[in-house]
């Protein structure tokens, strides 16, 4: 047996009575017992549903999908960027969802490691907010465009203005 090969972990962060962040070991069902040698993480929204699923590479062996089967704590957007002055994906741009008088604020981009990429589209979890005020993008041609009102638990697709020519 390869010494290369473990099992994948998953961990599930709760709040102790303090506010600070609690890790435990987060219940994957089989997906994560087998011994592997897992090169790379993907988190997408693969069934469309809201929540996150995970994608794991393994060296020599085909890819795992953990689907989140979890209990819907509240309400969601994501968000997807078509870029038209700046790249067709909208990769550096910053999003911001105002949501229950809260500001949540994400860049574009898909990667965080070697051998794997993101979803494209920005997930946001929103808890139990009633509705989105508005959602903000800053492209990175300078352009902004904003969304007001878009639906709860949706993807809202957002396309980059064309610059106006004088």
């Amino acid at each position: 047996m390869s010494p290369w090969l473990e099992r994948s972990q998953l961990f599930e962060a709760t709040l102790d009575p303090e506010g600070g962040l609690v890790y435990r070991d987060a219940p994957a069902g089989s997906g994560l017992a087998a011994l592997r040698s897992a090169r790379g993480l993907a988190v997408a929204d693969a069934d469309d549903d809201g929540d996150l699923d995970l994608a794991i590479i393994d060296l020599d062996g085909p890819p795992r999908l953990l689907e989140n089967r979890s209990t819907r704590r509240g309400h969601w957007v994501s968000v997807q960027l078509v870029g038209t002055e700046s790249n067709r994906d909208g990769f550096g741009a910053v999003v911001e969802v105002h949501a229950g008088g809260a500001r949540r604020m994400r860049e574009a981009r898909t990667t965080d490691g070697l051998y794997s990429s993101h979803d494209p589209r920005l997930h946001f979890g929103l808890g139990a907010v009633e509705t989105i005020e508005r959602i903000e993008v800053r492209w990175p041609s300078g352009l902004t465009s904003s969304v007001t009102k878009p639906e709860l638990d949706s993807v809202v697709r957002i396309v980059e203005p064309a610059r106006e020519t004088r």
